[in-house]
């Protein structure tokens, strides 16, 4: 009876220790995967923040880029748009200078050919003359028509 006991004992001991050790392997089995799904999803998670944050400077130096495109573009208008001005005035500036010289020429040349144009008449008496003997007076008659002659004076 005593080693009947002592059967069933060291049968439950066993039975004890097994369980014990398929708990202890099933919980270190357990441990070990979660440790390798925390490694995991770490290791996810590295790898989504780090291309989350490629994301976001891709975006940012997309951003940058084109804000630097923008302005350069800007720019540039500007530019154009100033050297267009300049035209512009420049070529009003030209326009406006050749008007008033041809203006101020031809107003000139009207004046001068109105106040320097000048005409003579002259009428030559060779005709006819009579004289008394001590008068001066003298009678003449003309038969020539008078001539218009028009004297130019250039400056």
């Amino acid at each position: 009876m005593d080693r009947t006991a002592a059967r069933v004992a060291a049968k439950r001991r066993a039975a004890a220790a097994a369980a014990t050790a398929t708990a202890a392997a099933t919980a270190t089995a357990a441990a070990t995967a979660t440790a390798a799904a925390t490694a995991e999803g770490t290791k996810r998670d590295e790898s989504r923040r780090r291309s989350s944050k490629w994301r976001s400077n891709s975006r940012y130096i997309g951003r940058a880029h084109r804000k630097d495109k923008e302005t350069l573009q800007q720019q540039q208008q500007q530019q154009q748009q100033q050297q267009q001005q300049q035209q512009q005035q420049q070529h009003q500036q030209t326009t406006r200078y050749s008007t008033t010289t041809s203006s101020s020429s031809s107003s000139t040349t009207t004046t001068t050919t109105s106040s320097s144009n000048s005409s003579t008449f002259y009428t030559p008496s060779s005709s006819s003359s009579s004289s008394n003997s001590s008068n001066s007076s003298s009678s003449s008659s003309s038969s020539v028509p008078g001539r218009q002659r028009q004297q130019r004076m250039h400056q």
